[in-house]
């Protein structure tokens, strides 16, 4: 220590330490929540107290990109969607998720990724609330509709996207032009990318839908009852981010435009859609 010369401080493993049973430890810890457990037994920090989703954690709703059940075998059934959220100067946040039969969600791509930057970085304002600023993800790009539907195009190659959403207010958003009005949906129709607005639903209820498919009950042993809906590629490092830090506390938060297209999808909401239910029923007319 650097305080008192001579001081040395040992710590013992659970399991060697003589002052108490670690069985017994094991014991009141066993039904308490996983982060509980990694906090008090391992000293591993995995919350702070001010983000609003307490049941996300690293270690279990994030994998390895190849191990996603799709990505690891290509004949696994799924249902993919591209939910964006455009901006004016900033790129366009962007995430693709695949619902598969169980209902579960897996988010295996997003853009910008980091190859271009963190989108945010830590940052606490005047109040002490981490609210984050702008990383260098969020540097104008140039790109105009063409750009992003080949962008869409480019990234996708040969998957069948069953449906993609819009932020709300962007999609229906009226702009005029030299032939009268359109909006960003009739804009991308000419370049085949068709866009639906996504339901404009309060950004409290996203909030708990999004929760909702973050529940599972974690004192218990994971199986494939009891887990959660919702997992994200190791590759979609700002997602990540924005899950582990998003407060609420403002709505320019740096994090929040990777939290709202999650949140479009979840009140949309995302389901997994059969071959069978997409088949056209037989009618008649005169």
């Amino acid at each position: 220590s650097a305080n008192w010369e001579g001081c040395r401080i040992h710590y013992f493993w659970s399991e060697d330490n003589p002052f108490f049973d670690s069985k017994e430890l094991r014991k009141a810890y066993s039904k308490q929540p996983l982060e509980v457990k990694q906090a008090r037994l391992y000293g591993v920090p995995t919350k702070v107290f001010q983000n609003k989703f307490p049941k996300f954690n690293p270690h279990v709703n994030v994998v390895k990109h190849g191990d996603i059940p799709f990505i690891a075998d290509p004949e696994e059934k799924v249902t993919r969607y591209m939910v964006c959220d455009p901006a004016g100067s900033k790129p366009w946040v962007m995430i693709w998720v695949a619902v598969d039969r169980d209902g579960r969600w897996w988010v295996y791509r997003e853009w910008p990724d980091s190859t271009a930057g963190a989108w945010a970085l830590p940052h606490s304002n005047a109040k002490g609330k981490p609210v984050g600023k702008a990383g260098p993800g969020q540097r104008p790009v140039g790109f105009g509709y063409e750009d992003y539907a080949d962008l869409m195009k480019d990234l996708e190659k040969d998957e069948k996207i069953f449906e993609r959403l819009v932020d709300p207010r962007f999609g229906k958003a009226t702009v005029r032009t030299a032939h009268g009005e359109t909006n960003m949906c009739n804009e991308m129709m000419e370049f085949d990318i068709f866009l639906r607005a996504a339901p404009g639903l309060e950004i409290e209820h996203g909030i708990q839908k999004i929760n909702d498919l973050l529940s599972w009950d974690d004192t218990e042993p994971k199986t494939h009852e009891n887990q959660p809906g919702l997992y994200v590629s190791e590759q979609c490092d700002n997602l990540i981010y924005a899950m582990s830090e998003y407060s609420g506390s403002s709505r320019e938060e740096a994090t929040k435009d990777f939290i709202d297209v999650l949140r479009y999808g979840a009140v949309t909401p995302l389901d997994y859609v059969s071959e069978g239910q997409l088949a056209v029923a037989g009618g008649g007319g005169y």
